[in-house]
């Protein structure tokens, strides 16, 4: 009686266990979606990154006021893209780099000329702005990503 006891009991936890764990990756894992955007730091610039679901999306646009440059990555069909880096260069040389970025990049830069340079599958786009007090939205597309 005492091995159907045993067996009973580690049948049981193996399946709580089992249960437990799964919870926790769903827990985890949330519904699947990425994170909420929340304002970063490279450098001197503050920047908001993501933009991969809906709800991302929604975020960045009420947490932009203010931020003087929009970048949105695609691809040929229009599909969203992350680019592997986005390399930023004041007039005065001064370079930051931003990994993994996109598919919408919102940066809080001051008024000045830039160079922006954007990867995507080892290709690379360079885009020379000068921002003012307006915002400016820049759309970086990539054929065959």
């Amino acid at each position: 009686m005492n091995k159907l006891v045993t067996a009973i009991a580690i049948g049981s936890m193996a399946a709580f266990m089992a249960l437990t764990t799964t919870q926790g990756l769903a827990e985890t894992a949330g519904d699947g979606m990425p994170p909420s955007p929340r304002i970063e730091r490279a450098g001197s610039i503050a920047y908001l990154n993501g933009g991969a679901g809906e709800e991302a999306r929604i975020a960045i646009e009420r947490m932009q006021g203010g931020f003087a440059l929009r970048n949105v990555f695609s691809g040929q069909g229009g599909q969203y893209v992350v680019a592997e880096r986005v390399t930023v260069r004041d007039a005065r040389g001064v370079t930051t780099e931003i990994r993994n970025a996109g598919p919408i990049l919102v940066m809080d830069l001051p008024p000045g000329r830039y160079t922006i340079e954007a990867e995507v599958d080892g290709r690379v786009q360079r885009k020379d702005l000068t921002l003012t007090q307006q915002a400016v939205k820049l759309n970086w597309n990539w054929p065959g990503a």
